[in-house]
């Protein structure tokens, strides 16, 4: 009995811990300016040419300017897109081959597949402002910033043509047995429960606090669009994030996911930039070559 009574204690402590990987939000203080600063903040982020910069870079280098340039102590919004997300936006429906040599194709043709998205933000008197001028002329709140790429599922769905065409395709992928039809499976249910009583259509992210919700509700097979969750200015990639729940890169999986790992994770707390994310950034976001050590 007392055998039995100790795994039980045991087991709750650990899906206590199991359930509280570290905030990476924990014991960071952000600035907070005004509306007005937040927008002379976005004017004088550096815009070079980025077309072909990946966006941790940039926004790690944007976050590092406005805390040397301007003292601010800035946050990072990341937002993780979904499978039903990328299969109806990018993919229309297909079930299309995900070998290295598809990928190197869709790199050379520009037809890439976002993953995540992140941008630097700041807090303002009126709520928090995300500042991204690779897609957007000002500094927006973070829910029209996350507004602004969902809004091309919505717009997306909301034309006749290109929904009836990714329906049917869906359909017929469930039909012919596809061996991911679970995903054709998920995606005509979750339009349809984004569809509003006058046709249009609303998609929305969920806000996480723990990159590994995402990654979980991934790995079960999500009914959501995206994820979304706020680090403060030094965490780089989502990489980083995971490092910080768990101890890894990889992506977290329930099957994997320790409690020894989240105690080590803490050991990637970050509370200052790390120089070498920095010079890495630089070049690869705006080739400008430093050492900053």
């Amino acid at each position: 009995m007392k055998k039995k009574l100790f795994a039980l204690a045991t087991s709750l402590i650990a899906l206590q811990s199991y359930a509280e990987p570290t905030d990476p939000m924990e014991g960071y203080y952000p600035t907070i300016v005004s509306t007005q600063e937040a927008q002379k903040l976005f004017e004088g982020l550096r815009t070079e040419d980025t077309s072909s910069s990946i966006c941790s870079n940039r926004a790690m280098v944007w976050s590092y300017e406005m805390k040397q340039q301007d003292n601010i102590d800035s946050m990072k919004l990341f937002v993780y897109y979904s499978d039903i997300y990328r299969h109806v936006l990018y993919n229309d429906g297909k079930h299309r081959a995900t070998n290295i040599f598809a990928y190197w194709w869709r790199k050379a043709t520009k037809d890439l597949i976002w993953y995540y998205h992140v941008a630097p933000s700041v807090m303002t008197d009126e709520g928090i402002y995300t500042l991204d001028p690779e897609f957007l002329d000002k500094a927006v709140t973070s829910q029209e910033w996350l507004d602004h790429f969902t809004g091309k599922v919505e717009k997306y769905l909301e034309n006749p043509n290109k929904r009836r065409k990714l329906i049917s395709r869906l359909k017929e992928n469930i039909r012919n047995d596809h061996k991911n039809k679970d995903l054709d499976l998920r995606a005509l249910k979750l339009i349809q429960q984004s569809r509003n009583s006058d046709g249009s259509y609303t998609v929305k992210c969920d806000q996480i606090t723990h990159i590994m919700e995402s990654d979980f509700d991934a790995e079960k097979g999500s009914m959501k669009w995206c994820h979304y969750q706020y680090s403060n200015m030094y965490y780089w990639t989502p990489g980083s994030l995971r490092l910080l729940n768990n101890n890894t890169t990889n992506i977290l999986s329930r099957r994997t996911y320790s409690t020894i790992g989240e105690e080590y994770g803490r050991d990637h707390i970050k509370t200052d930039f790390m120089l070498h994310a920095v010079e890495k950034s630089y070049s690869q976001a705006f080739s400008i070559f430093l050492d900053l050590d």
